[in-house]
């Protein structure tokens, strides 16, 4: 059968050159830690050099063997095996507090090198046609070659423990992106059939397991490369990058009162045609979280908050009022029903609304591609959130962005416990507007209902 150059051949291929270039390259970079390891562990200037002695003379033993271990376990095996080793030998010499284990961990990924440096050539060699055997024999060269390049010029970073900076705000687009390129990656490669096919005499659950392992190693070289990319870079690290050129840009975009007045414009307008607003929040919702974590960091600071404004208006014309629309107004409103119609309605659908549930309300009256309802829907979010914009600003008014309540609990109660009585007046004014925006619209549709209910009674 002839040879050919396919995706998943050099998909291979790029794997084990990975392997081999981590390797090579940690092996290299590693010099740069003498000094520090030196004054960590107490030892010798002799013994510290071990650090990457013992990693050569086990590269050194295992190359000339990797043929004979080719021969009798699969391809895929000795990656797999390699990969592991390699990992395993890492995370040794990250927690270890012992110069002795700290050599089992580096001889671990010698070990793990020593497989993966002649596995990519012997793949080159037994799988790419002769006329493609020497680029590919110059990619797999300049792969080792570029770790040996780039090896001593790393950046020396001492890490006394795991970090914690990234894990607030700061790292939540990162986490989002990262979750989903994860998975996009992971559904591709399954797609491709790229995984560990054993034996029909494995049983199958145990197959089943370790199938994603190779979709798992890919992803985590991919991932390993990208993160040593950022770091030449100057950001320094992805989550900088994307700090500066993407989340700071959107903080600021949904840190403006009249940005969050528009998304819930948007939200209330696509609610009432019957798509469901967390369509707009499911976007918008991790940056404004991020904001209110910046919040908390300057509260705690004893600084200025950078986004009250914001937070405030997300109280108000989120769904605290009565549900989404503020549809408390329209219950108030229904006090003064005529007909029997929203009489029973506001039986039914006036104690979940005040604990912002009014799905009873949307689909009862109806609201939804109700014309008569349309204008409220439209012009509430808009007419509470510039009054109450003006009031904050006029009382001055601020919040404790830690106190954070249910979003089932009523706005007035919300605002008096996070914001206290300016924030408490702010909140029964919107109350008052929301009822005033609805009254003379539901009156539209009661003296309609009346007028139905009287030409009912007539035919009866």
């Amino acid at each position: 059968m002839t040879k050919k150059v396919t995706p998943r051949l050099v998909m291979a291929i790029l794997s084990a050159g990975m392997l081999s270039f981590l390797g090579i390259l940690d092996e290299t970079a590693t010099t740069v830690t003498f000094p520090i390891l030196t004054r960590d562990f107490a030892i010798t200037t002799d013994q510290v050099q071990w650090v990457n002695t013992l990693v050569l003379l086990v590269i050194a033993t295992i190359v000339p063997i990797s043929s004979q271990i080719r021969l009798r376990i699969l391809t895929k095996s000795i990656f797999i095996l390699g990969v592991s080793l390699f990992i395993v030998g890492l995370l040794i010499d990250i927690v270890t507090p012992w110069f002795d284990l700290l050599l089992v961990g580096r001889a671990l990924q010698g070990i793990g090198t020593g497989i993966g440096l002649p596995l990519m050539y012997n793949i080159i060699l037994a799988e790419v046609p002769k006329e493609k055997l020497g680029f590919m024999m110059g990619i797999g060269t300049m792969i080792t070659a570029c770790a040996v390049a780039f090896g001593p010029h790393a950046k020396l970073t001492q890490v006394t423990a795991f970090g914690t900076n990234y894990l607030g705000s700061s790292g939540m687009v990162v986490a989002i992106l990262v979750g989903w390129v994860v998975g996009m990656l992971y559904v591709f490669l399954n797609k491709k059939n790229i995984v560990i096919k054993l034996p029909d005499s494995v049983p199958p659950n145990v197959a089943a397991s370790l199938q994603p392992s190779l979709i798992a190693g890919i992803i985590l070289v991919l991932m390993t490369l990208i993160r040593g990319a950022f770091s030449y870079t100057a950001f320094g690290n992805i989550f900088d990058c994307v700090t500066k050129l993407v989340q700071t840009p959107l903080q600021t975009f949904t840190a403006s009162p009249i940005s969050i007045i528009a998304i819930y414009t948007l939200a209330n307008v696509l609610w009432f045609f019957g798509i469901h607003p967390n369509m707009v929040y499911g976007i918008v919702m991790p940056i404004i979280i991020a904001n209110g974590i910046v919040n908390q960091n300057a509260f705690k600071a004893g600084q200025p908050m950078p986004y009250v404004t914001m937070a405030m208006l997300s109280v108000i014309l989120n769904s605290a009022f009565g549900g989404q629309g503020a549809t408390i107004g329209l219950i108030i409103s229904m006090f003064r029903a005529k007909s029997d119609r929203y009489k029973q309605m506001l039986k039914l659908a006036g104690v979940p609304a005040l604990f912002n549930i009014n799905e009873p309300l949307v689909f009862g009256m109806p609201i939804m591609l109700n014309p008569v309802f349309f204008l409220p829907m439209l012009f509430e979010p808009i007419i509470n959130g510039l009054v109450s914009w003006g009031l904050i600003d006029l009382f001055h008014a601020t919040v404790n962005p830690f106190i954070q309540l249910p979003w089932t609990m009523p706005g007035v109660v919300q605002a008096f416990f996070s914001g206290g009585i300016p924030f408490f007046i702010i909140a029964m004014v919107v109350v008052v507007l929301s009822t005033l925006i609805w009254f003379p619209f539901f009156k539209i549709a009661d003296n309609k209902a009346v007028a139905e209910e009287q030409k009912n009674a007539k035919k009866a």
